[in-house]
């Protein structure tokens, strides 16, 4: 059983069968930073990120996503929306909510 704290890609395809994966592997540990960095599609649901993130987080954890600039902006911010939605509804109380970051990068010209 591996032991995690730190995880970033800037080169995994990010899918509901990746994140799938991702969740089924075990650690010794919670991650304290997880990042995937130039997400070039949304071929996940939010649903399958935040079950990701509540497997692995620690009350002080930073999970983020940043989407590449050609992401239409609006579906990022519906992503963002839907993900902070779902700690609001469904993360325990008792627990500090790990911190989620979904950006996008500036368009580059």
């Amino acid at each position: 059983m591996p032991k995690l704290q730190y995880f970033s890609s800037d080169t995994m395809p990010l899918t509901n069968e990746v994140i799938e994966k991702l969740s089924q592997l075990s650690f010794q540990n919670k991650i304290l930073c997880c990042n995937f960095l130039t997400v070039d599609q949304i071929n996940f649901t939010p649903e399958a990120f935040c079950a990701f993130v509540v497997k692995n987080a620690s009350p002080c954890s930073t999970f983020g996503i940043r989407f590449r600039s050609f992401i239409a902006t609006p579906d990022v911010d519906d992503f963002r929306v839907n993900v902070n939605q779902f700690f609001h509804d469904k993360w325990n109380l008792e627990q500090e909510k790990p911190k989620i970051i979904i950006s996008q990068e500036r368009p580059h010209f």
